[in-house]
């Protein structure tokens, strides 16, 4: 699987930012992200990412109640909050039963009130 160049500006931007948990660290899969980092800056709109007690969601998009995640990471999948790493904004995810320890690229979540993020 290859990672796009904005997910990886996206990490190592939030990373420098010390937004990332060290747990997503010890997931992250570094060297990809290092392949795939751009040389140049790159413009990042929209929520950077939504973190959770075991859960990492990078460069969410929100439509209908659904979160795609570009790229996930997942150290507990029975996290049900997360919250704008740049806002604060809480929102409740459904319940999704996902291998843990993992990291994903575009998984889904559905939020439990959609109405709280990303509107």
């Amino acid at each position: 699987m290859q990672i796009a160049p904005v997910i990886a500006a996206a990490f190592f931007e939030l990373l420098a930012s010390k937004l990332i948990p060290g747990w997503v660290v010890a997931l992250a899969p570094i060297e990809k992200l290092r392949k795939a980092k751009p040389q140049s800056s790159v413009s990042i709109k929209g929520i950077r990412a939504l973190s959770g007690d075991g859960i990492f969601l990078l460069l969410p998009s929100i439509q209908d109640g659904v979160i795609n995640a570009r790229l996930a990471f997942v150290e507990d999948s029975s996290c049900s909050e997360v919250r704008d790493v740049d806002s604060g904004v809480v929102c409740r995810l459904r319940f999704k039963e996902c291998p843990a320890p993992c990291w994903i690229i575009d998984g889904e979540w559905v939020m439990v009130d959609a109405a709280s993020i990303g509107s």
